[in-house]
């Protein structure tokens, strides 16, 4: 009976599927000045993105597609004692992959790995919160990569002016991030060994030289130069995904989002029950004591110290990690006023991951809301403006990249000339509250139909508040997320080639 399905199916097929793919190596090269004195931090990165897609509609209408996805990154250091090995990571997988067909009547399914979207913004999203996010490689992920197909199902009921959508996770996902030793990872290169270096010197309790202690950091320290990059990327994996709920179903998310679409005009009003992309993180209270006060434990208490405090560090034990789960509703909406097309979006969740310093964090409810305006001038010429407002409520006294009340703006410019075969591209940010901003201009050449360079740069930094320099500063830092990896300017060169 199966074969007699298979056969029936292709029969309905169309003949030709779309076929394509996309390979994309970029080059970054750090720019050196003051704010870039970390160990290792002037280095030449090379990020490649490839994609390569199927899809196809029988005649009945049912879709079918597919996309494999790959990444390779590479970092090349430069002069920094200790840090001068090469590095480099892959990673492969599926893109959105799956079936898009009619149960019958008004009804579809949508089945597989997928994205699923909220809202209207692409450059500061306030709704968008369904899929995880890949920030492995930061500002120099594509936009296309950044979002993290996931199981899911999605039923589809309606017409084109008003239809539900209703989607199931069956499994708990989480961004991926590394946590240590690269360019945007939260502990940056170096921070480790210097870190342990500096309480190396620490003294007893007595104020006496603490022998054993000293011994102690200094095997720690040879630990940690002894670990390979792909050890310790395997370790970043798995801290990202301690306690994760591996139940099915009864760990999923549900979904529910109704359209009505008009003539000019979208609206829309969702709401869920999600878990956090972000783990929610509560370091033990001796850990943060010690690490406050800057006092070694004595030579005899040295053996109850390694039992009690390090080896359970080292195996995660003293970092309480869990996933909490989260309301969400919102509503985003489009409409066309004359040339200009008007965007906006918010969302309330009732349980937003905020940090706080030394290693902690809790959830508080957050209010959100953003406008976007976008103009076209055929296909040559696009300007987009983007505004987002974000409030916690009852936050706590201290955050670590966050404030209770954020306003940021955004915006992006594309003129393309030549019969759209030269394009200049500028993307910004600034962020009102944390007085910092990202600019990232961009011209690119359509060689041919296969093949388009691009020579851009990343500037990202803060008027106030500079990048911390160590993991004591990183651990209470005050300032924002674009100050914190403002070391991370640099000249790119892209290399498309397109299918």
């Amino acid at each position: 009976m199966g074969s007699w399905v298979i056969l029936a199916w292709g029969a309905a097929a169309s003949a030709a599927p779309t076929v394509g793919g996309v390979l994309r190596p970029e080059l970054a090269i750090d720019l050196p000045g003051e704010k870039n004195q970390l160990p290792g931090e002037f280095s030449t990165d090379v990020n490649t993105f490839g994609r390569a897609f199927a899809r196809d509609e029988t005649q009945r209408g049912d879709l079918w597609f597919f996309e494999a996805r790959f990444q390779h990154h590479a970092w090349f250091p430069q002069g920094a004692e200790g840090l001068g090995e090469t590095e480099g990571w892959w990673d492969m997988g599926l893109g959105e992959t799956g079936f898009d067909g009619k149960l019958g009547g008004p009804v579809r399914l949508r089945i597989g790995a997928l994205v699923e979207r909220w809202g209207k913004l692409d450059l500061l999203p306030v709704a968008d919160v369904i899929n995880p996010r890949d920030g492995r490689s930061g500002l120099m992920t594509p936009l296309e990569y950044q979002k993290i197909p996931v199981p899911m199902a999605t039923v589809v009921v309606g017409n084109d002016t008003f239809r539900s959508k209703t989607s199931l996770i069956p499994f708990s996902t989480a961004d991926r991030l590394w946590l240590r030793e690269t360019d945007w990872s939260y502990v940056r290169q170096g921070w480790t060994d210097a870190y342990l270096s500096s309480i190396k010197g620490w003294r007893d309790p007595d104020g006496d030289v603490a022998n054993g202690w000293n011994s102690l950091v200094t095997s720690l320290r040879l630990s940690q130069q002894e670990l390979g990059p792909s050890l310790r990327r395997g370790l970043d994996q798995a801290v990202n995904g301690k306690n994760i709920p591996e139940a099915l179903l009864v760990n999923g998310e549900i979904a529910q989002r109704f359209e009505l679409r008009l003539h000019s005009l979208d609206l829309a009003v969702m709401g869920g029950l999600l878990r956090s992309r972000q783990p929610q993180t509560a370091l033990d209270p001796a850990i943060v004591d010690f690490l406050k006060g800057g006092v070694a434990p004595s030579d005899d208490d040295i053996v109850a110290f390694q039992q009690e405090v390090v080896q359970p560090a080292l195996q995660g034990g003293p970092l309480d990690v869990s996933w909490p789960r989260t309301a969400v509703v919102g509503a985003d909406g489009s409409a066309l006023v004359g040339p200009v097309q008007v965007r906006g979006e918010a969302m309330w969740q009732s349980h937003r991951v905020v940090r706080q310093p030394w290693g902690q964090s809790t959830t508080v409810p957050q209010l959100g809301a953003g406008l976007g305006l976008d103009y076209f001038r055929g296909s040559s010429f696009q300007l987009t403006l983007e505004a987002r407002w974000l409030h916690l409520f009852d936050p706590p006294a201290k955050m670590v990249l966050s404030l209770p009340d954020q306003v940021q703006l955004a915006g992006g410019l594309r003129w393309s000339f030549v019969r759209d075969q030269v394009f200049v591209q500028l993307g910004g940010a600034y962020d009102v509250s944390f007085a910092e901003g990202l600019v990232r201009p961009t011209v690119g050449v359509r060689a041919t139909d296969w093949l388009q360079l691009e020579l851009g740069a990343v500037v990202l930094g803060g008027l106030d508040t500079p990048p911390p320099a160590g993991l004591e500063e990183a651990l209470t830092y005050q300032g924002g997320p674009l100050s914190y990896w403002s070391q991370n300017d640099a000249i790119t060169f892209a290399v498309s080639l397109i299918r």
